[in-house]
């Protein structure tokens, strides 16, 4: 029986060696693949900095029976992964149902359409005012209903790993910038 015992104890020190090159060999396999990253913890956060403004749809989208019209005004919500970024939308409500257009009456037609611009201007107030209220923005993108836009996956840039112009390229081909003055 102790011959059997020593004969393991030989086996164990010829392979060793071999299981830890395996091993260390395993472990330098698992850090290098885990330092090549398609998308940086800081590029991941420096895309929700395209949340903040309002956009403008260049083309329809629809996704099963709901349809964001082209020149629609959206918000969008930026989604990421190891391995994808996905861009949503949903539409911005600018007026609340419960206020009613108020009539303008006035006896010039030189006073009317001033009445009318200033009417215009403080609508435009408000609407503002309602753009920046964080707590009517959650509201409405709790209630609203999200289309996804853009899906990109790590294959869609080159060396697999995000680049900023590329995702550019593709996120502005479908939305833009909204501008106050397009109305």
């Amino acid at each position: 029986m102790p011959a059997k015992h020593l004969r393991g104890k030989h086996m164990n020190r010829l392979i060793r060696p071999h299981f830890r090159a395996s091993l260390s060999l395993l472990c330098l396999i698992g850090i290098l693949s885990s330092c090549t990253t398609f998308l940086r913890e800081d590029q991941a956060e420096s895309l929700h900095a395209y949340e903040k403004p309002l956009y403008v749809l260049q083309k329809d989208i629809t996704q099963d029976d709901y349809t964001l019209h082209k020149n629609e005004r959206i918000r969008i919500l930026i989604k990421t992964g190891d391995e994808y970024i996905k861009v949503y939308g949903y539409p911005v409500v600018l007026k609340t149902p419960e206020e009613p257009p108020e009539p303008i009456k006035a006896k010039s037609k030189k006073k009317r359409k001033h009445r009318r611009k200033k009417a215009e201007k403080d609508e435009q107030e408000k609407l503002r005012a309602l753009l920046n209220d964080k707590a009517y923005n959650e509201k409405v993108f709790l209630k609203s209903r999200r289309i996804l836009l853009l899906y990109l996956f790590n294959e869609d840039f080159q060396g697999k790993v995000y680049n900023k112009k590329t995702f550019e390229e593709k996120f502005y081909s479908i939305i833009k910038p909204y501008k106050e003055t397009e109305e």
